[in-house]
């Protein structure tokens, strides 16, 4: 299969959801820092709800909605258009232009530029080994909508006894040739996108777009993004 690749990236988009009936109160728009290889440097958080009136911006929030799943489980992921018709059903009137909501972002949240333990014995030469770091619980629907859409393979149980790894793919991201597997982290500890690149001749442009695309699309089933690292 052959990535979309996007040149502007979007924001992402959440509802904010109340605890005591699951109704939105509110908004959260966030959006990573990207290196020039596709790992994340940073993240930027902000929220608004109809109790403050008001946007703010919190590194702590951002962080907490990764670390505590009560508090994660009030999201629900939502486009552009789903987050304006939200906005103005609660009050807040019509959402700012991009290029506005960012001025919000005043609490930057920097990522550690480190990988977490490597699963690879190591890249074959011109290679690159990233990992999108997912938190959360894929809903079973969710989970098999992006299973069909990455056309995800099962894999050999001797390969994987401990059964992580729901399937494997590959695909194209320009002229560079991608292979991916989506996984489980431990014991509900998330999930994980591992994205093998063969680099070939011309721009590596096409990889953190095509990094972009896998994580939009594991966000959309209900899994929150943590970080994009890169192994080697």
């Amino acid at each position: 299969m052959t990535l979309p690749l996007h040149t502007t990236v979007p924001l992402d988009y959440y509802l904010l959801l109340r605890p005591s009936d699951g109704r939105p109160e509110g908004l959260v728009v966030e959006e990573f820092s990207v290196r020039e290889d596709g790992t994340a440097s940073g993240l930027d958080t902000a929220g608004w709800t109809v109790d403050t009136g008001g946007w703010w911006s919190s590194a702590d929030f951002g962080a907490a909605l990764r670390a505590d799943p009560d508090l994660r489980g009030r999201l629900r992921p939502v486009h552009r258009e789903g987050a304006e018709t939200a906005y103005r059903m609660l009050g807040g009137g019509v959402l700012d232009e991009e290029a506005v909501l960012r001025l919000n972002f005043l609490d930057h949240r920097r990522l550690p530029n480190s990988a977490p333990l490597s699963l690879f014995d190591g890249p074959e030469p011109g290679s690159r080994v990233y990992r999108i770091l997912l938190a959360g619980e894929a809903d079973p629907p969710g989970l098999a909508e992006l299973c069909a859409a990455w056309q995800l393979r099962p894999v050999d149980a001797a390969l994987d006894p401990l059964g992580r790894v729901v399937g494997r793919t590959q695909g194209t991201a320009g002229r560079h040739d991608l292979a991916w597997e989506l996984r489980r982290i431990g014991a509900g500890l998330g999930w994980a996108v591992d994205v093998t690149v063969r680099l070939h001749d011309g721009p590596a442009d096409p990889v953190p777009a095509a990094l972009y695309e896998l994580r939009q699309e594991a966000r959309a089933c209900g899994l929150l993004p943590v970080t994009v690292e890169r192994f080697a």
